[in-house]
C-alpha cells in the first residue's frame, strides 16, 4: 500500500509493505522468521526541475509474528534525477 500527497514541488510518502529477508538471522541480530513488514514516512523535494532530494524513516519488523522480534529502524537520505 502506498499513499503518496504531492501538493506541487514536495512530495510526502507512506507506506507499508510484505518483506522477505534471504536469512534472518546475523551475527548481531536475529531478526526471528524471514517474512517481515516494513512501513515508510518520508518527504521529497524538487528544489531544481528534474532533480529531487529526500528523507525517509523506515521501520522493519516481524510484527509478532515470531519471537524475537527486534525490528530494524532506519534513516536514508537520498538525492535523484529524474529524465
Amino acid at each position: 500500500m502506498l499513499f503518496e500527497y504531492r501538493p506541487g514541488r514536495v512530495a510526502l510518502d507512506l507506506g507499508v509493505h510484505a518483506s522477505l529477508l534471504s536469512r534472518d538471522s546475523y551475527p548481531s541480530r536475529d531478526f526471528g522468521i524471514p517474512f517481515q513488514f516494513t512501513s515508510h514516512v518520508g518527504m521529497e523535494w524538487e528544489f531544481v526541475h528534474h532533480l529531487k532530494v529526500g528523507y525517509r524513516f523506515q521501520h522493519m519488523s516481524n510484527s509478532q509474528l515470531s519471537s524475537p522480534n527486534p525490528g530494524l529502524n532506519m534513516h536514508l537520505f537520498g538525492m535523484s534525477y529524474q529524465f
